[in-house]
C-alpha cells in the first residue's frame, strides 16, 4: 500500500520530471489474489471519476485500451485484468497496448494481473516491475480507501501549486544525488521507477513532514523484485497453480477422498474418490471437470490439460488419461479413465496427507505435547511435531540409527538431538573424530549461548586420557571386580583361546588381590602379574600391544567418568586412528562407560558417534551391549552413517536393534534396501529419489496422544529447526 500511495505521489509530479524520465520508466504491476484487493488498490491509484470512467481491462480491444490509457495526465493509468489465462492471445495484444501507452503522454501505469509480468518483461526487457499484493492489503474498505486518496490528492495538489519553484529545486538537487539507486540489477528502466518513488518520498518528507517509506527501504525492495521472476509467471503457470489451489483445497475440507491404490481397488463414486499410488493422483475425468468449473483462469479442459503437461506433471498412458482397473462399491469391475498428475504441485500439508493418511494422529500441535520426557524428532509444514516419549521401564530401548547420503542432514540431526535430550536432564557423550562437531559447527546449528554454557570440548588427540578404566569399585565381591576388570581388557578383542583367558584371569586375580582397595590399578600393573613363562604370554601381548600403545603414548587421567563429565554435553574430539575397527582403545572407553552408568544409572546417559561405519560392532562389542542391554540402566546409543546395511551384516544387525531408525536421502547402494525396510510398492520407492535437505522417514515407536504412549509407526516428516 505504500508503495502504491508513493507511485500516486510521484504521477502528481510528473511535471516536474525530464522527458526522458517520464517516458522510460517500469509500469508497476501488482499481482493481486482476489478482486477486493483489486478494488482497495484502484480506490487508492485511479485518478478518472470512476462513476464516469470505468476502469480499463485487458479483455476488451487494444487499440481502445491503449487510448483510454492514454487519456490520463499527471496521474496514474489503471487497467484491470479479468481475462482468463487461456485467453493468451487477448491477455498478449493487451500487453503491447500497456508498453506503448507507458512510453507516451505524461502519466504512469499500475495494472493489476498475475499474467503481464512475464508477457510484458517477454516483449520488452526490465518495462515491468510485479509487486505481491497481500489479500488484505488494510482493513478499510475500498470506499473509504477511495475518500481518503482524493483527500490526499487535493490536499497534495495544493502543496505542489504553492511550492512549485522550491519543488523543482528539490527534485532537480536530488536527481543530482542518486548514486545510490544504481545497482547492476536493475536496469534503465526499473532504475528509473526507483527515482520517482524516491522523490515521492522526499517531496512528502520535506513539504508534508510525513516520511511515508524510508528511500533506503524503497531501493531494497524495487531491487529485490527486479531479481526476482516469482511474481512473472507464465500463463501455463498460472493455470497450474490455481488448479493445485483449488484440489489442495477439496481434499482438506474432505470434498474429495484420498483412497490408496492397491490390489482389488474399490471406488465409491459418491464419496468423489481421489486415487493415490505413491507420489501420483488419479483424478477422474468428472472430478477434473468439477475443479475447472470453480476455476478462474481458465474455461476451457483442452487449456487445463495442456497447462499441466507444459509444466510435465501429468503422465500420459492413454491419450491425456490413465486408465485403471477398479470396481464400485456393488462389486462390478468398472474401468477407470483418470488424469495421472504429480502430487508435487498441492501444498505442502496436503502431500503430507496423502503421503499417510494415518500419520496425522502422531503430529501434535507444541502446546499439547507431554509434559516430560518428551523427545521431538520431525515435523510437519504446519508446525505440528511428532517424536517419542522415553521411557525406560518398556521393552523398546531409546537408541536412533541414523542413515542417509552426505549433505542431506545426518550431522544437523545429530546435533538435534544432541539438545533436545541434554534439555531432557541426560548427560549426552560425543566421541568425533571427523571435526562434524566443531564449536564452529555448534554454533551454526544450535544457540552460541547453548553451546557456550552447555557444551564441554575435550582433545583426546593432544591430551591424556580423561578418565582411569580401571577404577572399579572394590567394594563389590571379588568375582563381580574380576568380571569388571576382564571385560575392559578384552573389550573390542575378539574372543580369546583357552590358555590365553586362563593366563589372563589369573593375572587379574593376583592383581585384585596384591593391590590394596585405596590404591588405583592400571593395565600396566595386570600385564606385570603376566606368567612370562607361559606358552601364550606371548600371544597374548600380542593381542594387548594395540591397547597398552596407546595408554603409555597418551597416560591417563585418575578420574571417574562422573568426575570428568562437568557439562550437559561432552564432546571428546579423537584422532581418526581411535576410530578405526577394532580400536581397542577405544572400545575399552565405551565399556568403561556401560560400567559407570551400571554403578550409578540416575541420570540417564546417551552416547553420540558419527561415521560408526569404523566402530566395531560386532555381537559382544560394548556398542552392541549398549544396544541390547543399554535401556536397563538408562543409557542408549546415537550413530549415523551413509550406507544402509543389510540385517546380516555386524552393522545392520548391531543397529538394527535400535527402536528409532531414521532414513534421510539414501545412498544409490542402500536405494533398495532402505525401500525394503520401509515396505514400500515401486511406485512409492520414487518418493526416496525426490527426497531433499531435510526430509526424512522415521521408524520406530512414535508418540500416539489419544493413547498416551510409543506405537511402532514409520512417519516421513522434516529434521525439525532447533
Amino acid at each position: 500500500m505504500k508503495i502504491a500511495g508513493l507511485y500516486l505521489v510521484a504521477s502528481l509530479l510528473l511535471t516536474f520530471f525530464s522527458q526522458d524520465i517520464v517516458s522510460n520508466h517500469a509500469f508497476l504491476n501488482f499481482v493481486v489474489q482476489d478482486r477486493m484487493a483489486e478494488e482497495k488498490l484502484t480506490a487508492l491509484l485511479s485518478t478518472n471519476d470512476l462513476t464516469k470512467y470505468a476502469v480499463p481491462e485487458l479483455g476488451i480491444n487494444a487499440n481502445k485500451l491503449e487510448a483510454e490509457l492514454n487519456q490520463v495526465r499527471d496521474g496514474v493509468a489503471v487497467v484491470a485484468d479479468h481475462c482468463f489465462a487461456d485467453e493468451s492471445a487477448t491477455v498478449r495484444a493487451s500487453t503491447k497496448a500497456i508498453i506503448r501507452a507507458n512510453k507516451t503522454g505524461r502519466k504512469v501505469i499500475a495494472a493489476f494481473s498475475d499474467k503481464i509480468g512475464y508477457i510484458a518483461n517477454q516483449l520488452e526487457e526490465d518495462c515491468c516491475i510485479s509487486i505481491p499484493a497481500a489479500d488484505t492489503l488494510c482493513i478499510e474498505d475500498a470506499e473509504t480507501v477511495r475518500r481518503c486518496s482524493t483527500q490526499f490528492e487535493a490536499i497534495l495538489i495544493e502543496y505542489i501549486i504553492k511550492n512549485q519553484y522550491q519543488i523543482r529545486e528539490e527534485v532537480n538537487t536530488w536527481f543530482r544525488l542518486d548514486s545510490y539507486c544504481k545497482s547492476p540489477c536493475m536496469g534503465t528502466a526499473p532504475t528509473n521507477t526507483l527515482k520517482l518513488l524516491k522523490i515521492a518520498e522526499r517531496i512528502c518528507n520535506v513539504f508534508l513532514e510525513h516520511s511515508i517509506l524510508s528511500i533506503y527501504k524503497i531501493f531494497g525492495l524495487v531491487e529485490s523484485l527486479c531479481k526476482s521472476t516469482d511474481m512473472n509467471g507464465a500463463l501455463d503457470d498460472v493455470i497450474v497453480d490455481e488448479f493445485a489451489h483449488i484440489m489442495s483445497e477439496n481434499i482438506k475440507n474432505g470434498t474429495f477422498s484420498v483412497v490408496p491404490k492397491k490390489n482389488r481397488l474399490v471406488v465409491d463414486d459418491t464419496k468423489k474418490p481421489i486415487i493415490v499410488y505413491g507420489e501420483r493422483i488419479y483424478i477422474r475425468q468428472e472430478l477434473m471437470l468439477e475443479v475447472l468449473s470453480n476455476m478462474k483462469k481458465v474455461r476451457n479442459k483442452r487449456h487445463l490439460v495442456n497447462a499441466l503437461k507444459s509444466r510435465n506433471v501429468l503422465n500420459e498412458t492413454d491419450g491425456n488419461t490413465h486408465p485403471l482397473d477398479a470396481y464400485d462399491t456393488t462389486g462390478k469391475s468398472v474401468r477407470l479413465y483418470c488424469y495421472d498428475v504429480s502430487s508435487h504441485i498441492l501444498d505442502a500439508d496436503v502431500r503430507e496427507t496423502l503421503e499417510d493418511p494415518e500419520a496425522g494422529k502422531y503430529y501434535i500441535r507444541p502446546e499439547q505435547l507431554p509434559d516430560s520426557d518428551f523427545l521431538s524428532l520431525v515435523s510437519r509444514s504446519d508446525g505440528r511435531i511428532a517424536g517419542r516419549q522415553i521411557r525406560y521401564g518398556t521393552s523398546n530401548n531409546n537408541s536412533v540409527a541414523i542413515w542417509g547420503q552426505s549433505g542431506y542432514g545426518k550431522t544437523y540431526l545429530m546435533m538435534q538431538l544432541m539438545k533436545r535430550t541434554a534439555e531432557l536432564g541426560h548427560r549426552v557423550v560425543v566421541f568425533d573424530s571427523s571435526d562434524s562437531f566443531s564449536i564452529e559447527a555448534l554454533y551454526q546449528a544450535m544457540p552460541k549461548g547453548f553451546a557456550d554454557t552447555h557444551i564441554d570440548v575435550y582433545d583426546l588427540a593432544r591430551l591424556a586420557i580423561p578418565v582411569n578404566p580401571f577404577r572399579i569399585d572394590r567394594s563389590k565381591s571379588q568375582a563381580a571386580q574380576e568380571a569388571t576388570l576382564l571385560g575392559l581388557v578384552c573389550a573390542g578383542i575378539s574372543e580369546l583361546s583357552d590358555s590365553q583367558s586362563d593366563l589372563l584371569y589369573a593375572a587379574v586375580n593376583d592383581v585384585l588381590t596384591e593391590t590394596s582397595p585405596d590404591k588405583p590399578i592400571s593395565l600396566e600393573n595386570i600385564c606385570k602379574m603376566l606368567d612370562n613363562q607361559s606358552s601364550a604370554y606371548r600371544s597374548l601381548m600380542n593381542r594387548l600391544n594395540p591397547l597398552i600403545r596407546p595408554i603409555q603414548q597418551l597416560g591417563m587421567d585418575n578420574r571417574t567418568w562422573r568426575e570428568f563429565l562437568t557439562k550437559e554435553i561432552t564432546i571428546i574430539r579423537m584422532d581418526t586412528s581411535f576410530t578405526e575397527r577394532d580400536n581397542v582403545l577405544f572400545d575399552m572407553l565405551i565399556a568403561s562407560f556401560y560400567n559407570a552408568q551400571c554403578e550409578d544409572p540416575t541420570v540417564p546417559l546417551d552416547v553420540f558417534i558419527d561415521e560408526i561405519q569404523c566402530q566395531n560392532l560386532a555381537k559382544g562389542s560394548p556398542i552392541h551391549k549398549i544396544l541390547t542391554e543399554g535401556r536397563k540402566v538408562h543409557m542408549s546409543f546415537c550413530g549415523a552413517t551413509q550406507d544402509y546395511y543389510s540385517r546380516n551384516t555386524d552393522i545392520g544387525s548391531t543397529m538394527g536393534k535400535a527402536d528409532t531408525q531414521i532414513f534421510l536421502k539414501p545412498t544409490l547402494n542402500s536405494t533398495e534396501l532402505v525401500a525394503k525396510e520401509l515396505r514400500f510398492n515401486r511406485a512409492e520407492c520414487e518418493k526416496l529419489d525426490s527426497m531433499v535437505r531435510g526430509d526424512c522417514y522415521i521408524k520406530g515407536s512414535i508418540y500416539e496422544p489419544e493413547s498416551g504412549r510409543n506405537i511402532p509407526a514409520i512417519l516421513r516428516g522434516r529434521i525439525t529447526p532447533l
